[in-house]
């Protein structure tokens, strides 16, 4: 069996949103596993030299929640890869899951975000590059959470977009940027004139926090 997905999640001290991504994206590729019974999804997490704990809680994760039930196909056609480097910046992170990704299609997560449980049934379509113009925004205030619906089409983030793994080709993310670095990305990759499908589908969740890079 093949894998259809590869799911890139790059993190560094992500302590306090680890747990709840990790549990979104598993929801959601189980979900897409009954959409179709033969297809195989990986999530690569990828630790850019984590210092507050994000990488034991990866390797706690496969030892106690995974190991035995994700490993090759045994969890509903889930495949969970983690690795670990030192901390060399997100574009590094992102291009070292690219090394490793497998997928016939390849999306992103952020590792303080986290996704609805259909999300990447909604994001599996024709073409060779699928964009979504809609995501949740939410914040702490107060101590409690602010929601709002943003639409992303003029910065096309990446984690709103699926692509197929032959479109990116040795396209990789710009090493040594903090800000826009997706953009540069997606720029490179329009240049190839793959065929774009949209969707204006809410189910990514972005979290905005004093950390976010955004």
């Amino acid at each position: 069996m093949g894998v259809k997905l590869s799911v890139i999640i790059p993190i560094y001290n992500a302590v306090p949103y680890l747990r709840e991504c990790l549990r979104s994206v598993i929801a959601t590729s189980d979900k897409l596993k009954v959409v179709n019974d033969k297809l195989l999804t990986e999530i690569i997490c990828v630790d850019d030299g984590s210092t507050d704990g994000s990488g034991e809680i990866l390797d706690e994760y496969i030892e106690n929640q995974v190991k035995g039930e994700v490993e090759g196909e045994q969890r509903n056609g889930l495949v969970f890869k983690v690795i670990h480097q030192k901390n060399q910046g997100v574009s590094v992170a992102r291009n070292r899951g690219l090394e490793e990704a497998t997928g016939e299609w390849v999306a992103f997560v952020d590792a303080d975000d986290t996704v609805d449980a259909d999300w990447f049934a909604k994001m599996m379509k024709d073409g060779d590059w699928v964009h979504a113009d809609a995501a949740y925004c939410f914040r702490a205030v107060g101590g409690t959470s602010e929601r709002s619906y943003r639409t992303f089409l003029r910065d096309g983030w990446g984690v709103l977009n699926f692509v197929r793994r032959e479109v990116i080709g040795e396209v990789r993310f710009p090493v040594g940027m903090r800000f826009k670095e997706d953009v540069i990305f997606f720029t490179a990759l329009a240049l190839k004139k793959p065929r774009i499908a949209w969707v204006n589908e809410r189910g990514y969740n972005y979290r905005r926090h004093s950390g976010s890079a955004i």
